[in-house]
């Protein structure tokens, strides 16, 4: 990967900073909420390098105390880049050992410290998630911030296809087709976490959907928001997919009703005042499995 995903003018902002300080010999704080890619980001930077040697990262969840401990000890040499991710969540102790090894680098050859944050190290200070003499060590380094997924939503569609394109790849399936309402669906859904919740729904649609159309994942699916998503088309006079509305929705309220009787077809079909024969042709049509006991 050589760019960032997405054409909005936030990406292309971000990008330039990326090629602009992927040149320059200097360390660099990214910061972003959770899932808005700033490993990808740290990853991008080392390639805009072209220096020698090895991207090495800590990563606070996965490192162990010999793992930090064995690094800010031995040569490093061999590393061009170090990557210090989600900084908050290290314990202030290993925080300490950071800031004396900054302190103790060389400025030849040169090593790039990238730190990834949630949060700008003065609030990470505030808030009593950074010790004040590593937020003093990094208060001058360089800083790219990563927005989230709702100060780039003209990106979702870009992300969906490039996702929905590999996990075809990986999985050796033919591209599946996405309707223009469940796209529009995914485009105005609120994403707390952000590009990494965006790429997990996106690949575990592929792997569940049928045939060569899309389907969402049940746990995503609201019948409210569909409702209020063909509503505000309406008012809008925007076109969209009537079908594929009616569809969706009604796949969606035939679940829920099953639900609520505990897959009784007798019980729900008097409670969509159809009859049970209807009910069953439904059940085929949408694939919903469902049991026959009265």
């Amino acid at each position: 990967m050589d760019q960032i995903i997405g054409k909005s003018s936030v990406a292309k902002k971000l990008q330039k900073e990326i090629q602009r300080l992927g040149k320059a010999q200097k360390h660099v704080v990214i910061q972003g909420d959770k899932g808005t890619g700033k490993t990808t980001v740290a990853h991008l930077l080392h390639e805009h390098s072209k220096r020698e040697g090895k991207l090495v990262i800590l990563n606070p969840t996965a490192a162990t105390d010999d793992d930090v401990r064995m690094f800010f000890e031995r040569e490093t040499k061999s590393v061009a880049t170090l990557v210090v991710r989600d900084i908050q969540d290290f314990s202030f102790l290993y925080q300490s050992k950071l800031e004396r090894f900054l302190h103790s680098l060389p400025e030849r050859p040169f090593l790039q410290v990238i730190v990834t944050a949630s949060d700008e190290p003065a609030q990470l200070r505030n808030n009593r998630k950074l010790i004040n003499e590593l937020h003093d060590a990094i208060e001058k380094f360089e800083e790219i911030y990563v927005p989230p997924l709702r100060e780039r939503r003209e990106d979702i569609p870009v992300f969906i296809e490039h996702f929905m394109k590999a996990a075809c790849e990986s999985m050796n399936m033919q591209l599946k087709v996405i309707d223009v309402n469940i796209l529009d669906f995914l485009v105005r859904r609120e994403w707390t976490g952000n590009v990494a919740e965006l790429k997990s729904v996106i690949e575990s649609t592929v792997f569940t959907s049928r045939d060569g159309a899309v389907e969402l994942p049940e746990s995503l699916v609201n019948e409210q928001v569909q409702l209020e998503s063909i509503l505000k088309n309406i008012n809008l006079k925007k076109a969209f997919s009537f079908d594929g509305s009616l569809s969706n929705l009604e796949k969606t309220l035939i679940e829920k009703t099953l639900g609520a009787v505990d897959n009784n077809q007798t019980r729900a079909a008097e409670i969509l005042n159809l009859s049970e024969a209807n009910l069953r042709y439904r059940l085929r049509k949408f694939h919903i499995l469902a049991s026959r006991k009265k």
